[in-house]
């Protein structure tokens, strides 16, 4: 069965397929993205990885956008409440990628480079994870934040550098809660 979320992790790597997707600006009263998907491999269809990562770069490439249309066989527009969760999800993933860019106490020491606790790995992982879907989000974050826990911080540098992580991690913890709190509210329609 497939999530409405996203892809599992194991059906996403099996799914090789490229997509690049274009889009047209319209401004017949606000600007609306609209996606070329008839010929799309992936379909214009959200809940399919490739789909969402077009759609999202697009809304990261434009400003003040009033809606998304993915014009394939059947149109399918967002505006107003689902706009607004797209613009969610691509302010979360802008904020992933900055806390990927924080620098460690030693960029000169390869080992600060190779270490699988370095935010730019850490980040870098959580961002694809959060492609694929939300529930693989939320897992990741879980795991990545238990192992984190349980790092030995016999250095020094070592130390501040996974204090710093924590922290980032717990940060965005809380901001992908707001995340799924507009998932529920609009997506379901559940008053909060």
């Amino acid at each position: 069965m497939k999530s409405i979320f996203g892809k599992s992790k194991d059906e996403e790597e099996k799914d090789s397929r490229q997509v690049n997707c274009s889009y047209s600006v319209e401004t017949p009263r606000e600007k609306w993205l609209i996606f070329g998907c008839k010929d799309c491999k992936a379909g214009s269809d959200l809940t399919e990885t490739s789909c969402r990562k077009g759609v999202l770069k697009g809304l990261g490439d434009e400003s003040n956008v009033g809606g998304v249309r993915l014009s394939g066989y059947l149109e399918k527009a967002y505006d107003r409440e689902s706009l607004e969760v797209l613009m969610e999800m691509r302010r979360l993933m802008d904020e992933i990628d900055e806390l990927s860019m924080r620098s460690t106490p030693s960029q000169e020491d390869l080992s600060c480079e190779k270490c699988k606790h370095n935010p730019k790995n850490i980040f870098s992982h959580l961002e694809k994870s959060f492609l694929r879907g939300i529930e693989d989000f939320y897992q990741e974050l879980y795991s990545i934040s238990n192992d984190v826990k349980e790092v030995n911080k016999k250095k020094k540098q070592c130390k501040n550098c996974i204090d710093n992580t924590r922290d980032d991690l717990v940060y965005l913890f809380n901001e992908s809660e707001d995340l799924r709190e507009k998932i529920f509210r609009y997506g379901y329609r559940i008053l909060i």
